[in-house]
């Protein structure tokens, strides 16, 4: 984040003066309940008194129970209902807006649907992010877009043996290829401004998006293919304003979705993700700089010696990717710091995965049938929690007799485990999420964080991401078109939204 200050001038002017979207009203004028379950909701939309919209909720005992399944529109407002919409028999297209959200937890939007918000959505499912929990990898995975060049645009590379990328690489957009695939997405200096005032960058984001929204239902015929929207300000209202910082997001994406809908007569559908989980944790700061420095360890921007280390420190984050020749001491080190959770590190054929107390290695079958079979071998302790699923699963003859297991299995055992699918997304981030993969993964636990010191000076963490633990790794999936499964990977949730959303012009 060393780019923040050449963009306070531009920023200024930038966000002057913006109107507050959306305009939808932030709740209703009355709402109609049978026993203590709500069936109506009636609103006033153009500020004149009286209701001209009302919205039916699906009753309890039904499939979709508190579901907003019909729109009535009173648009002279004399009391009498000119438009019913039966939203399930609108005939297609119907055109599919996916709005895209930086870091938004599972835990919170469960929380809050289950309140009574985003009822033109189905339940929300589970979304486990890749690993580390970065927003560029993560949407990579998503649209099976070209890998980054690093885990995060500030990187290091073995192949080069240095630190590569950093602000510049950020700025131009270079690791984020699968930003092609959007209709919206703002300035790459935007993300900087975020950070300074998380509101009112959200707010032009919210009005920015929505006019390229407007836009592109606007064609005709309706665009083919799905409409991608992508909030960077989510991310920076999470870090520095925590839970309700995310609660205020999830009020006016809500309204955001009512405006559409309402504006285009229900003949739209609607699916919101995001990428990654947050800790909605304060964290603090650690320097691993200075530990490593204090321990005979000299920081550097390449490797020469078994003393040198290259520390990426980019952003503020649940992890810390290391270059090193000596991972193994390295660890060893860092585990003695306290906050630090876990150290992962590829050796040979093998990723070992160790903890203050624990030894583990992770194998891949190489078998091209059982490409996706996983081998958790316990040396010591048990870093991931894994045996007692394993033990499990061996039961059910999920476990084969040389210990390897199927990936789908362990994700499926491992959905609400501390660490969701954790074989599949340690061996991938070391195998092919970028092009280039630390010597030396460090993650910590939610109260600690990693990176850039210029970054911290100035922005107190509320909230963060980047590790490999449930609240880092969870984020969601929800679609006004039909039910989210219980849990699905990032990488699979894009097949799931066009396959079961998909455009019929015909």
């Amino acid at each position: 984040m060393k780019w923040l200050l050449p963009s306070t001038l531009a920023a200024i002017v930038t966000l002057t003066g913006c109107a507050r979207v959306p305009s939808f009203p932030a709740a209703p004028m009355t709402r109609t309940l049978s026993g203590t379950a709500e069936v109506a909701r009636a609103y006033d939309t153009d500020g004149s008194g009286r209701s001209d919209y009302i919205q039916k909720l699906a009753p309890p005992g039904k499939l979709d129970s508190g579901r907003i399944v019909e729109l009535q529109y009173d648009s002279d407002e004399d009391g009498r209902i000119e438009h019913t919409i039966v939203l399930n028999r609108i005939k297609p297209p119907r055109p599919h807006v996916i709005l895209m959200l930086d870091g938004i937890p599972y835990r919170l939007v469960d929380e809050y649907f289950r309140a009574g918000g985003l009822r033109l959505f189905y339940p929300p499912g589970k979304l486990i992010s890749c690993f580390p929990s970065m927003t560029d990898l993560a949407f990579a995975e998503y649209f099976h877009s070209p890998p980054p060049a690093g885990w995060e645009s500030e990187y290091f590379d073995p192949a080069r043996n240095r630190i590569a990328g950093g602000s510049s690489e950020y700025l131009s957009g270079q690791n984020e290829p699968w930003t092609a695939h959007l209709t919206y997405r703002a300035g790459f200096f935007t993300d900087a401004l975020a950070y300074l005032w998380p509101r009112e960058t959200f707010q032009r984001e919210l009005r920015q998006a929505k006019e390229k929204i407007d836009r592109a239902l606007a064609q005709r015929p309706p665009p083919d293919k799905p409409i991608y929207a992508y909030f960077v300000s989510t991310a920076a209202m999470g870090t520095r304003l925590g839970r309700d910082g995310y609660l205020e997001i999830l009020k006016q994406i809500d309204r955001l979705c009512e405006q559409l809908v309402f504006e285009n007569r229900g003949r739209i559908q609607l699916s919101l993700l995001a990428d990654h989980g947050h800790t909605l944790t304060p964290a603090k700061r650690i320097s691993l700089n200075r530990y490593l420095k204090a321990r005979g360890y000299r920081p550097r921007e390449k490797i020469e010696g078994p003393r040198d280390v290259a520390i990426v420190e980019f952003g503020l984050v649940t992890y810390a990717a290391i270059g090193t020749q000596d991972p193994e001491s390295v660890a060893t080190e860092i585990l003695k710091l306290p906050g630090t959770r876990l150290a992962i590190y590829p050796v040979g054929e093998k990723i070992i995965v160790r903890d203050a107390a624990g030894r583990a290695e992770i194998s891949k079958m190489t078998l091209p049938e059982k490409k996706n079979h996983f081998r958790y071998r316990v040396l010591r302790g048990d870093p991931l929690n894994l045996q007692p699923i394993l033990k499990t699963l061996q039961k059910t003859g999920k476990v084969d007799a040389d210990g390897f297991v199927e990936a789908r299995a362990l994700l499926d055992a491992t959905a609400d485990h501390v660490f969701p699918d954790p074989l599949f997304r340690i061996w991938r981030g070391f195998h092919g999420l970028a092009r280039s993969a630390p010597n030396l993964a460090v993650t910590f636990d939610d109260r600690h964080c990693h990176g850039s010191a210029f970054f911290s000076a100035f922005c107190t963490v509320a909230s963060t991401h980047g590790s490999l633990n449930q609240a880092n790794s969870a984020a969601f999936i929800m679609t006004t078109r039909i039910p989210a499964p219980g849990h699905l990977r990032l990488s699979e949730a894009r097949k799931f939204l066009e396959k079961n959303t998909r455009i019929k012009t015909k």
